[in-house]
This record gives structure tokens, sequence and C-alpha cells, in this order.
């Protein structure tokens, strides 16, 4: 070769292993590239561990709060949720889940408003969907409170019991 004559691709390959890419001159060893992706998946782990573990904890706090979920069919399909339905199913929820209504008295909400215009005593609405609520209960004897959320879909009145934290 003489001087000032440039190295080809080939003769470059030849002199030191490296490869080129685009134009640009790279020099890379297979320990390297397996130590690069050593250091991605020990990047990715620390990023899910760090962003999954709290979801997860809240996730399991939540399940502990919340009772099963109790479905009851009716036989005709009303207009809307009454506060009255509302009430009745969700102490029968209560009493399924093991709680003495003589010890628990529903609090009263009287902020929301049933679809035919009267006037809420109890039942606290969902105020995008009327046939969806909530009833609190309140144990004065033990400094308990439990929240039933009660929704009406079509004949089927879905109530579950959960906690305050």
């Amino acid at each position: 070769m003489r001087w000032g004559e440039r190295f080809s691709d080939q003769m470059m390959r030849e002199s030191c292993g490296c490869r080129i890419v685009w134009g640009v001159h790279f020099f890379v060893r297979r320990h390297d590239v397996f130590n690069i992706l050593m250091g991605v998946l020990a990047v990715t782990a620390v990023i899910a561990l760090t962003i999954g573990l709290p979801i997860l904890r809240d996730l399991r706090r939540k399940a502990i709060d919340l009772g099963p979920l109790h479905t009851f069919v009716l036989e005709q399909t009303p207009e809307f949720l009454a506060e009255s339905l509302a009430i009745e199913k969700a102490q029968e929820a209560m009493r399924r889940d093991d709680f003495n209504l003589l010890e628990w008295e529903i609090a009263e909400d009287d902020r929301s408003q049933a679809p035919d215009g009267s006037q809420d005593k109890y039942l606290s609405r969902n105020t995008l969907n009327p046939n969806d609520g909530c009833l609190m209960f309140v144990n004065n004897v033990q400094s308990q409170v439990r929240s039933v959320r009660i929704q009406l879909h079509g004949s089927e009145v879905r109530c579950q019991v959960w906690r305050h934290r």
C-alpha cells in the first residue's frame, strides 16, 4: 500500500477485526455486547419493579378492603334505582357478609336526587349514572364505618361492602 492510499473496507476488517456500518468504524467484541445487553436488562428490571410493586401493593390492599360482590336478580326491571330498593339490597349484602344489622345504622346523606326529582335521604348517587350509588353504615359502638356500593344493571342489583381506612 502506498502513502496516502485509503484503506478499503476489506483492508480495515482484516487489520483490526472491526465492522464498518454506514461509514462509521465500530470495534465491538462479543463480551461487550453481552455486557451491554445485561445492563439494559438490569435497568429494565429496576424500572419494572419501581413501577410494579406499588401497583401490586395497592391492589392487595384493595382486595382486603372489599367484600364479595353480591348480585340480586329482580322479578321486574325498575325504571331507576329507588332509594328503598338500594337500602333493602345493601342491608341484605351486609347480612350476607356477617354484619349484625342491629349494631349498624345508615348514615344520612341528602346530597343527591332520584331521576324522578325526589330527594334521597341516605343514598349518595353517582352524578353521571343515577343507577349507581353508595350507602354508608356506621357502628357507633365499635367506631367503624362500612360503605355499600349499589349498582342497578337492568333487572340485576349488584352490591359490594367495603371498609374505609
